[in-house]
């Protein structure tokens, strides 16, 4: 495999970002930028690709970058700069850098934000003060992402850890029993930890950690069990969310509300209840205001939302929950609820929002319901994926063992209440040992995703597939009788035994041989059709493989 990942992989990743993103290699050699920094740059990748990052910069930025990277190769993990770059017309434009280093220490990843960007955005609010423009900069998502085995001891933790707690990865792991604040939340948070353990997936909960330099940060976790072929949990992995600015938002919310005066109360009062975007409704919830930050994040500008009704971007299936939640926040002077929702991007992806929203109608600084959202599409994508890696197998993609036996007694249970037919077949590679030691484990592979894409193209969308372990595989038939699982298998038997597959040692054939049973009066669960399925899989091996064999016991029930 290569060191990072394809180019189209890149494209694709980039294309979706609001943010200008580029990635240079470790002698500065560029790598990749996405269409929004060939926007911001005035230049195309096919442009840039190859020349030294250094030749963008002035020489007098040069030395700020170089030390920035010697920190960085040193482990002192992500970092933070101000430097300018070269743009179109030949001038130089200042730029906020964030950037990290791959895991392989073999490129830079950075993202850019123009510097006057930002700068407008903080003198527009708070009149170019500078206690309020760190204000504006800590409106942003940080996170890290952690694993741990059943006994709970971390095994891995990102780099970013060292920009949220001041500790370096390694640091966490040793002393990560002396971070946690005592208090009642922690004691909720390691009873979720612990259902992960068990394998139950948890809705998302929060924990407070201290810092190195003792204060404490919340955080609010999304953890998901990973399991083994088994199906017992082997690892638990899970990102974390830096909420402190939320949590320490609603502490001081009723307070700050009366001390606040004249103009600095209404943006006192915007900052105070937002994450990234702060919209402002009106009593016919039409926008009011809309922040800056809403074109960095959907790639349409401010005007673009005020010209419309907002609930009309709202994606059809989230809008009815939003107008309610909106409706019953209005009835509620000073309420606040919170909601998920999507938006459009510009790109034509859906972006996911985190909102909390205030009833300030009767602030008469305010005189709107003020919407505070956050960005947390990048949230729900980890959360999809680690959910997909708990469900699948890793090698097919098709359904795990546990997954799979789930997902069948499910079946089971619907069978048993609405008396319907339902069938099983049981499937497994002849000489499947064989195949690995003469034409290599490589081979081996290549043919159990074979039998897996054969069976998904000819079984039906409601038909369950999964790989049990090994080289066995199960499928389950819903409403399906014994007869036509019996042709169902025989069609599959004569489609693998058509598969050749090429290896360097030469092309091979494959065959199955394939045990059946159905559901009857008498069966309790899953398990004891699965057991028939596998007595006639044993007798079609018995018999000289290849074959389809339908268990004597339900061959005798379907003709009676």
């Amino acid at each position: 495999m290569g060191d990072g990942p394809s180019q189209s992989a890149l494209s694709s990743f980039g294309a979706g970002l609001p943010e200008a993103y580029l990635i240079f290699r470790s002698n500065g050699e560029i790598a990749y930028i996405n269409p929004r920094c060939e926007s911001l740059l005035g230049a195309l990748h096919a442009d840039l690709e190859g020349l030294s990052i250094f030749s963008l910069i002035p020489e007098q930025d040069g030395p700020v970058l170089r030390v920035a990277l010697s920190q960085m190769a040193s482990g002192r993990g992500d970092i933070s700069i101000e430097a300018r770059l070269r743009v179109r017309d030949g001038s130089y434009g200042q730029f906020a850098w964030h950037a990290c280093q791959s895991l392989s220490g073999g490129e830079i990843h950075v993202l850019l934000r123009p510097a006057s960007e930002l700068k407008r955005i903080q003198n527009w609010l708070f009149d170019g003060e500078a206690r309020h423009r760190r204000l504006v900069d800590n409106l942003k998502d940080h996170c890290f992402l952690y694993a741990h085995n059943p006994q709970g001891m971390f095994t891995f933790v990102s780099a970013s850890i060292t920009n949220l707690l001041g500790y370096t990865p390694e640091e966490f792991i040793r002393n990560y029993d002396r971070l946690f604040s005592e208090n009642h939340v922690n004691d909720a948070a390691r009873e979720c930890a612990q259902l992960s353990v068990a394998g139950i997936k948890q809705e998302t909960y929060e924990v407070a950690l201290r810092h190195k330099h003792g204060e404490v940060r919340w955080f609010e976790i999304s953890e998901v069990p990973i399991f083994d072929a088994l199906g017992k949990v082997e690892a638990v992995e899970g990102m974390a969310h830096d909420i402190t600015a939320r949590k320490q938002a609603e502490q001081r919310a009723g307070a700050a509300q009366e001390a606040l005066e004249s103009s600095e109360e209404r943006f006192r009062l915007l900052v105070q209840h937002s994450s990234d975007v702060i919209i402002i409704l009106d009593s016919a919830l039409q926008i009011m205001y809309i922040s800056p930050a809403i074109e960095a994040n959907t790639g349409f500008d401010t005007r673009d939302w005020m010209e419309q009704n907002p609930l009309h971007l709202v994606h059809p299936d989230d809008r009815e929950n939003l107008v309610a939640l909106l409706q019953e926040v209005y009835e509620h002077p000073h309420s606040s609820m919170r909601a998920e929702y999507r938006t459009p991007h510009r790109s034509g992806s859906w972006v996911y929002w985190e909102s909390i929203a205030c009833n300030l109608l009767h602030e008469p600084s305010v005189h709107g319901l003020v919407l505070n959202c956050r960005n947390i599409t990048e949230r729900k994508q980890a959360e999809d994926a680690l959910a997909q890696l708990a469900q699948s197998d890793p090698l097919t993609g098709v359904f795990n063992r546990r997954c799979l036996l789930d997902t069948a007694q499910q079946e089971v249970q619907r069978a048993l209440r609405y008396p319907t037919p339902i069938s099983v077949l049981m499937l497994d590679l002849d000489h499947f040992k064989q195949v690995n030691d003469t034409y290599g484990h490589t081979a081996g592979d290549d043919s159990l995703c074979a039998v897996a894409e054969v069976c998904l193209r000819i079984l039906r969308d409601v038909d369950i597939f999964g790989r049990l372990g090994g080289e066995e595989f199960v499928a389950v038939l819903p409403e399906t009788t014994l007869e036509g699982a019996e042709d169902a298998a025989e069609r599959l038997r004569k489609a693998i035994a058509e598969v050749e597959i090429e290896s360097q040692k030469g092309a091979f054939r494959l065959s199955v041989s394939i045990g059946v049973s159905c559901f009857h009066e008498g069966d309790k669960n899953f398990k004891e059709i699965l057991g028939r399925a596998d007595e006639a899989l044993y007798q079609a091996k018995e018999g000289g493989r290849n074959r389809v064999v339908v268990h004597a016991r339900d061959r005798v029930a379907g003709e009676a």
